[in-house]
């Protein structure tokens, strides 16, 4: 689920009946404008958004730039799986998967640049900036760039994150177990 503000939204969800459903009234009312479903959907602003496709061989990127009434491919990968992706802007993102699998683009995803990290299996990423941003693997092993991806730092062995969140200078994270640290 994602909100642009406190009127307009978008969920995606169903097995037997994949949808993309719109609110602009708050969520009292919803219209479906897809037939995907979508593991996570972010929107930049009232008419830019991005999601991923979940539950296929080919992984991919979908973005819309008319309120989500269309949506098309701006990344497909045969046999991978994007766990999860951010936006900062516009143009500059990242996402990540399984087996060292990391992209971004500066382009707002005309084209995207493989990245080097270490071999794991990442399931978050989460970008303050276009260059100082945080991943994590399924284990917990969190990393830091301060340089757009060229570099990773490890900052800590956390179990299990689920969730990373940037507020000001300040970086949350929570796992299994009630686990929640600060930064």
């Amino acid at each position: 689920i994602d909100f642009i503000n406190e009127n307009i939204g978008y969920v995606s969800g169903g097995f037997n009946q994949r949808k993309v459903l719109k609110t602009t009234d708050g969520g009292h009312n919803w219209t479906q404008v897809a037939d995907q479903v979508f593991g996570k959907i972010q929107f930049i602003n009232e008419q830019v958004g991005y999601a991923n496709r979940i539950g296929n061989y080919y992984g991919a990127i979908y973005k819309t730039i008319d309120g989500g009434n269309t949506w098309n491919i701006s990344i497909e990968l045969e046999g991978e799986d994007i766990q999860d992706f951010d936006f900062v802007d516009e143009n500059n993102g990242y996402f990540v998967g399984d087996q060292k699998l990391i992209y971004k683009t500066n382009d707002g995803g005309i084209n995207w640049v493989k990245l080097e990290i270490p071999y794991e299996w990442y399931t978050l990423v989460k970008f303050y900036s276009k260059n100082v941003g945080y991943i994590a693997d399924e284990e917990g092993l969190l990393y830091r760039t301060m340089n757009g991806g060229e570099s990773w730092d490890l900052l800590a062995n956390q179990p299990l994150i689920k969730s990373i969140e940037l507020v000001n200078n300040t970086i949350f994270t929570a796992g299994v177990a009630g686990k929640i640290y600060k930064s």
